[in-house]
């Protein structure tokens, strides 16, 4: 008689199909961990990546645009998006960077600047920097649009006072005078602004009607530090424009494009400055000095404190604006007021070395 097979444990038959199920789950279990932590080592790589092109394109970005300041222009080529100026770098740690300038006109003063990286020979994708800027003076973008005589007080005059604005040749002249804290004044009849209009301010009025100065609230009407006719007009406190000025003095004369005059009231100034290529700034804080015979400055005349006295017995021109931190009483002097656009009609502003940027809000560093 044979014997019986053994009958299989059914207690552990069931034990092994748990433990067959516990390492198979925690097999399941490790690998997707792994994957998960392998996802997670390539995403934060290049994320790492990324960050790398990112801080190049932004580093770029900020040399980039000390370049808008270099005495050297950029060249720039005509396009159907304006004026554009392009340059492309590679090397730099395997990273090749490009670079573009775009502005919409040669006298814009409002220019878009790009910067973009990737690498030459690694991951795809790449890092992109917009940001566009106002190129700013020694004078606010509101003083840069200023008309040809610009008063904070009242004018007297002896004789006629000649002003020809921008497009005073036509039927669209622009303004002639811009005239703050007037108070009561006398009717100016000596005035010959050929067309052009006279607009009474105040210094809390917004003086903007011209379309180059629509940047005016991002880059700031002049200097947070000043106020009054001197803040409207200039984007430099007084005491670093003093500084610019006397940084100058090294220069050969007709290189200098900032002079602060040393004169007390009633001193001469004799010296003519300035030509359309090249315009001055001219600021005397003393008071109003008389001026020589034939004086011709081309640029911005500032006079603190006013003219109390007439400025000279003979013809004074400017060309640009004279701008009176007071009354000006002209007696029998003759005053000759022209816009820069006089001498050279295609400049429709002082074209002084730019000497910083501002950033106008609306990109990339807002969000």
């Amino acid at each position: 008689m044979n014997p019986r097979p053994p009958v299989p444990n059914a207690a552990g038959a069931a034990a092994l199909v748990v433990v067959l199920g516990l390492l198979l789950s925690t097999t399941l279990a490790t690998l997707t961990v792994a994957r998960s932590q392998l996802g997670e080592s390539r995403a934060s790589a290049q994320e790492q990546l990324s960050a790398h092109l990112a801080r190049r394109a932004e580093s770029l970005w900020q040399r980039a645009s000390v370049r808008l300041r270099a005495p050297a222009p950029l060249a720039w080529q005509a396009t159907d998006q304006g004026l554009v100026s392009e340059s492309t770098l590679s090397g730099e740690d395997g990273i090749a960077a490009h670079i573009r300038y775009r502005r919409a006109a040669p006298d814009s003063p409002v220019v878009a600047l790009e910067t973009r990286t990737h690498f030459v020979d690694g991951p795809p994708g790449e890092a992109r920097i917009r940001q566009t800027l106002r190129l700013l003076s020694s004078l606010s973008p509101r003083g840069e649009n200023a008309p040809p005589l610009v008063l904070n007080g009242c004018l007297t005059a002896g004789t006629p006072v000649d002003i020809r604005p921008r497009d005073s040749d036509s039927d669209n002249a622009g303004a002639a005078l811009w005239q703050y804290g007037a108070g009561r004044c006398a009717p100016m009849a000596m005035l010959d602004t050929h067309g052009g209009e006279i607009r009474r301010l105040s210094f809390d009025t917004d003086t903007d009607t011209d379309a180059d100065a629509d940047a005016d609230a991002d880059a700031g009407a002049g200097s947070d530090m000043e106020t009054g006719l001197w803040g409207q007009l200039f984007s430099l406190s007084r005491e670093a424009y003093a500084e610019l000025a006397a940084g100058e003095l090294a220069l050969a004369a007709g290189r200098r494009r900032h002079w602060l005059a040393q004169t007390r009231a009633g001193d001469v100034w004799r010296r003519s400055l300035g030509s359309a290529a090249a315009p001055v700034v001219l600021v005397f804080p003393d008071g109003c000095p008389r001026f020589g015979a034939g004086v011709r400055i081309v640029g911005v005349v500032y006079i603190a404190g006013g003219c109390q006295a007439p400025p000279g017995t003979l013809t004074l021109e400017v060309i640009g604006t004279l701008a009176v931190d007071g009354k000006l009483r002209t007696g029998d002097a003759g005053l000759r007021l022209s816009h820069i656009q006089q001498i050279d009609p295609a400049a429709v502003r002082l074209r002084l070395p730019v000497l910083r940027t501002v950033a106008i809000p609306g990109s990339w560093r807002d969000f």
